[in-house]
């Protein structure tokens, strides 16, 4: 509804003659342009934004029905993922051919 009435209000005055201000004016006692330094009319950037913000939500629906899911958290703890890092760290750490093959570090120090 919000959105209709913006564009009814841009329709009935054309977007870049809305005068927001004077409305603005006789309601708060200081314009929008001023206050904000703008140089031109930002009503049309005002629908466009209401624009964005009218899909949103349908957007979100369709995306989150559309992909599935994501795999839930396998740690159930915190302490569960340091102690399955560390494992792999330590394996890791004994196979540094596979690392240089995987990753390019060459610089990986020999012992």
């Amino acid at each position: 509804v919000v959105f209709l009435a913006l564009h009814a209000l841009g329709a009935r005055y054309i977007y870049s003659y809305v005068p927001y201000d004077r409305w603005a004016s006789a309601v708060f006692g200081a314009t929008i342009t001023e206050t904000f330094g703008f140089q031109r009319n930002h009503y049309d950037r005002l629908v466009h934004l209401s624009f964005g913000l009218l899909l949103t939500i349908p957007i979100h629906e369709v995306v989150t029905r559309a992909i599935a899911p994501p795999r839930a958290w396998p740690f159930d703890t915190l302490d569960q993922l340091a102690e399955t890092l560390d494992r792999r760290c330590a394996a890791l750490i004994d196979q540094p051919d596979l690392i240089k093959a995987t990753t390019h570090f060459e610089w990986w120090p020999d012992e």
